[in-house]
């Protein structure tokens, strides 16, 4: 396998000297071709080396390293954005789909985003997600984000408040939104209880994960289980059975 040709961006040595020393001695796969302190340095060494793969700093004077990515174009690398801690921040990056890295790089962290660039390359950053990203942060609690959907074919985006629910397949995540479409992705339903417990979802059971705006009835039969809008039955898990009634305002 060819090595993964790469620029990283960033206005402080410290960290473009600390991301190359890690990915020297722990990402074998990473060639670094180029190391620049400024957006546009680094444009033109993207127009003219055209990498496999940046890592960006967000927070840069003059330019983000979102504008920096808008202004190369066509993205045909893929991007990893890098920046300082920050909850909604991450939040948004999660429901974009994109990678990114936490000031200051940790060896595991760096090492999975790298095997994640490797597996899917390349799946590229497309203008979409991007605008996506820029809004949900930009916007903060104003509007609900929207999610990012990488299934087998594309990427596309479903309002949240479209989702009835959520469920696990094996590896697997299959999304029933209420135009009565599914959507299979390739990630296992734990990555999507993180990303949306603030917006009135509840994982009653290890295999579902429902909006409540959509239930319809909660059967008592049993350990209990949820009628949903959609027609199908979820079960509740005998532990969060007190939990969903509160919920629902049933208790």
């Amino acid at each position: 396998m060819s090595k993964i040709r790469t620029i990283l961006v960033d206005d402080e040595d410290i960290n473009l000297n600390l991301l190359r020393m890690i990915l020297e001695q722990h990402c074998p796969m990473v060639e670094v071709i180029e190391s620049c302190k400024t957006p546009n340095e680094a444009i033109e060494a993207i127009n003219n080396l055209k990498p496999d793969l940046v890592f960006a700093d967000i927070e840069m004077p003059g330019m983000t390293g979102f504008e920096l990515i808008e202004k190369v174009g066509v993205t045909d690398f893929d991007v990893v954005f890098v920046t300082a801690y920050d909850d909604y921040m991450l939040k948004a990056f999660k429901f974009s789909a994109m990678d990114y890295l936490i000031k200051p790089p940790k060896v595991d962290d760096l090492k999975m985003v790298v095997d994640r660039v490797v597996s899917k390359r390349r799946s590229n950053v497309t203008h979409e997600q991007l605008n996506e990203l820029i809004r949900a942060i930009s916007t903060r609690d104003k509007e609900k984000p929207r999610l990012a959907l990488n299934t087998h074919e594309k990427i596309f985006f479903v309002n949240i408040d479209d989702i009835v629910r959520c469920e696990a397949s094996g590896v697997y995540t299959i999304f029933h939104v209420k135009d009565g479409k599914k959507h299979m992705v390739s990630k296992n339903i734990q990555k999507y209880e993180d990303i949306l417990e603030d917006h009135s979802f509840y994982r009653p059971h290890r295999s579902h994960i429902i909006n409540l705006n959509f239930v319809k009835e909660f059967i008592k039969e049993g350990d209990g289980y949820l009628l949903m809008s959609d027609g199908s039955r979820v079960d509740v898990s005998r532990y969060r059975k007190d939990e969903i009634l509160k919920k629902l305002g049933k208790a």
